[in-house]
């Protein structure tokens, strides 16, 4: 599924990310792609820009969409 991004930090491809919903705690995901205005995939989404992501994980409209925390 491909869902639309307002991005207020910058996200890069590749780096792993968590999605956060009212149905679930956290659910992991490095296997997305970022794509820009056009579709097109884009190395990086940038604050301000038109963006996009593409996962094949059941997420859904309005969930929260973070850097991975790295353990301590």
């Amino acid at each position: 599924d491909v869902f639309s991004l307002d991005v207020k930090n910058t996200m890069t491809a590749g780096e792993p990310v968590e999605y956060i919903g009212p149905d679930i705690l956290y659910l992991e995901d490095a296997t997305f792609e970022l794509l820009d205005e056009t579709l097109t995939p884009a190395p990086r989404a940038d604050h301000g820009k038109t963006s996009y992501i593409k996962t094949g994980l059941p997420i859904k409209p309005g969930y929260i969409i973070r850097k991975r925390l790295s353990a301590c």
